[in-house]
């Protein structure tokens, strides 16, 4: 993944990695933190991924937003990107 985001549009282009899929908790989770410790901003979409329950689903989104990158919706992350 991050040569292809270092090299899209040019060096160094891409600062920012929109986290949608499913298994929020793995999956979701892992991408954004890796991202986060490569020096991405993360922008995790919580309408648009999914845990294997509403507890875990919560709870990944609550560490991801204390300390890994924002939670928004997929509604926010349209308005930004106008």
């Amino acid at each position: 993944m991050e040569p292809t985001l270092k090299n899209i549009r040019g060096l160094n282009q891409i600062d920012t990695v929109i986290i949608t899929g499913t298994l929020t908790e793995v999956c979701c989770e892992s991408t954004a933190r890796g991202a986060y410790m490569r020096d991405y901003k993360v922008a995790f979409v919580s309408d648009a991924t999914g845990g294997l329950s509403n507890e875990a689903q919560k709870a990944t989104e609550s560490v991801i937003g204390i300390f890994f990158g924002r939670v928004l919706t997929t509604n926010q992350v349209i308005e930004e990107m106008l």
